[in-house]
């Protein structure tokens, strides 16, 4: 997934259905102050879901209190170290 195909997008937009639930448990916890980071996978074109660890932060946008995303690609970490990798999924 390229960048143009995130930027203003809506999370839960790029987001495959099975993880929608945790990444808006986690989405919640953002907003409330209780965590900025956290992973989970988005769409990616023509290839499995992409690993990803979204840092998150409070920001005000034309005088509305706002969520600011960026979002990391992190399959080949994923990848390369695989074994200390604790899958979202529950699974190790």
């Amino acid at each position: 997934t390229d960048r143009p195909d995130l930027v203003g997008k809506n999370l839960m937009d790029i987001t495959p259905a099975k993880f929608r639930d945790k990444v808006w448990t986690e989405f919640k916890s953002v907003v409330k102050g209780e965590m900025n980071t956290f992973e989970s996978f988005i769409w990616s074109k023509g290839e499995m879901d992409k690993p990803v660890e979204i840092h998150a932060a409070k920001v005000m946008y034309d005088n509305v209190s706002a969520v600011m995303l960026v979002v990391r690609d992190i399959s080949k970490w994923v990848n390369r170290d695989h074994k200390e990798y604790v899958n979202i999924n529950g699974k190790n």
